[in-house]
């Protein structure tokens, strides 16, 4: 099972990519070993926010807008940023 190829027909069907380049955006993606998100967005077909939002939708996953949320500031700061970056996490609160 190619999971970059399922994801990547979910693109197609979010119209995000055209039917015809599915198979050059795979085979750069096999050349590369990198996700399909970071491709799509690397190259331009997306911006980041986009290729997540569609990912999120894929998995069957809640997102929402940055500005949507009101963070907790303490809460960001005592946590590394590398760690939130790489996780893409945003501590929005800590329950009591």
């Amino acid at each position: 099972m190619d999971v970059n190829s399922d994801i990547l027909q979910f693109y197609v069907y979010k119209k995000i990519v055209q039917k015809k380049q599915v198979d050059a955006i795979l085979e750069d993606c096999r050349k590369l070993k990198m996700p399909i998100e970071s491709y799509l967005t690397m190259k331009g077909y997306c911006s980041g926010a986009d290729a997540l939002a569609a990912l999120g939708e894929y998995f069957c996953m809640p997102t929402c807008r940055m500005e949507m949320l009101e963070v907790d500031k303490e809460l960001f700061k005592s946590l590394p940023f590398t760690f939130l970056k790489k996780h893409k996490i945003v501590p929005e609160r800590r329950d009591e």
